[in-house]
């Protein structure tokens, strides 16, 4: 049994028999779910994760969204109640764009501390080129400094809730869930997710990466719990059987790692889609050729030319919906491939910003240090 698989068994022998309820009356408000007092969840589109606020005289924010949605998130936070300035910190689920893109703002706006699990927080504050495998899914992430580096147990407070950090080493090996033990309430990031499971990254996470997602599905259907915040979609309060479902999936993929591929690539690529505001015909399958990670699926889980799989991806995103060929008004002689997943279009602006030369847009974490040293 896995070091994180045992401390879970013990925390919730320890707990058992002080577990409270959740209360059953679950509602909206604007754009956010109440749930048992204490949790906000704003259920946000792509290309932001969701975002929870955990109440109380030291209010915390779970994950941050991308780095384009800083006003929806300030909007979130006053309609909940909670001045940016009066967070007590930022938690990090783990360390991709959708999850940490608003860091930068309310570090550097209102000097909020973000707390990260140690596995990417040295690096993150060393500056490693690698983290949040930005440059490898190419996906723009402003730098930020981790202040709290979070280890499995920890407990954080708000004064109201008391959340236990759990390690969960799987979607990337930073990962962690967040456990409220008195309204059995779990923070899952992408760990587990409404009809869907999270995409897998063997070549960043590491090659046993399914049987660690296998494994830490088993260890969380140990916990009793009574809803879940998934990082995308909504409130989930059947988990045992999302559970279940999620094991299913994961297992059926063992011994078809090309099917664990196209999971993850069809994903990546709706992501590149979605943030640029679709790809035009003329450079789409250029854009493909150029990306580390088709590059990594084309040598080592294909051993195909990539110029063929990129010609493959574009075909099954096509055929299976997740893409479209859509004509722009303003240049109605070119198609632009688009995702078909409802996510908050990009400002022209920021699209020039976020893909300009990197001297003038420091995106890129090989770029923060630079740019630090340019600020001084």
């Amino acid at each position: 049994m896995s070091i994180y698989c045992g401390a879970l068994y013990l925390f919730v022998e320890a707990m058992q028999s002080i577990y409270g309820t959740i209360k059953n009356n679950i509602r909206n408000y604007c754009m956010t779910t109440l749930l048992h007092d204490h949790f906000l969840c704003y259920k946000r589109d792509f290309p932001s994760a969701n975002s929870i606020i955990v109440q109380g005289p030291q209010p915390i924010l779970i994950d941050t969204g991308f780095i384009t949605d800083k006003d929806r998130t300030e909007q979130f936070l006053k309609e909940a109640g909670v001045q940016p300035h009066k967070l007590y910190c930022v938690v990090n689920t783990h360390a991709h764009s959708d999850h940490v893109g608003g860091n930068h703002w309310l570090q550097s706006t209102f000097d909020i501390p973000i707390a990260a699990h140690v596995w990417s927080a040295s690096a993150i504050n060393r500056r490693a080129h690698e983290v949040c495998s930005a440059e490898w899914l190419d996906q723009p992430v402003l730098a930020y400094h981790v202040n709290n580096i979070l280890h499995e147990a920890d407990e954080i407070s708000t004064g109201a809730v008391r959340l236990t950090v759990l390690h969960t080493p799987a979607h990337t090996l930073d990962h962690i869930v967040l456990y409220d033990r008195d309204s059995q309430t779990l923070i899952a990031g992408d760990v587990l997710q409404q009809g869907d499971i999270g995409w897998l990254n063997p070549f960043h996470e590491g090659t046993s990466t399914l049987d660690r997602a296998i494994e830490v599905l088993e260890c969380l259907a140990i916990l009793p719990l009574r809803a879940v915040f998934g990082g995308h979609g909504s409130i989930m309060t059947n988990p045992d059987e999302l559970i279940r479902e999620s094991l299913r999936r994961y297992s059926s993929w063992l011994h078809h790692p090309e099917k664990m591929a196209w999971h993850a690539m069809k994903r990546i690529f709706a992501y590149a889609l979605l943030i640029r505001n679709g790809i035009k015909e003329t450079f789409v399958r250029e854009y493909l050729q150029n990306t580390l990670w088709l590059k990594d699926y084309s040598t080592h889980v294909f051993r195909t030319d990539i110029k063929n799989l990129a010609e493959e991806v574009v075909k099954e995103m096509l055929r299976s919906g997740a893409a479209e060929w859509r004509i722009q008004s303003d240049h109605p002689q070119e198609r632009v491939l688009c995702a078909t997943v409802r996510y908050n279009a990009c400002e022209d602006a920021e699209l020039s910003r976020m893909f300009a030369p990197a001297v003038l847009a420091p995106f890129l974490p090989k770029h923060w240090y630079d740019q630090s040293k340019r600020s001084q």
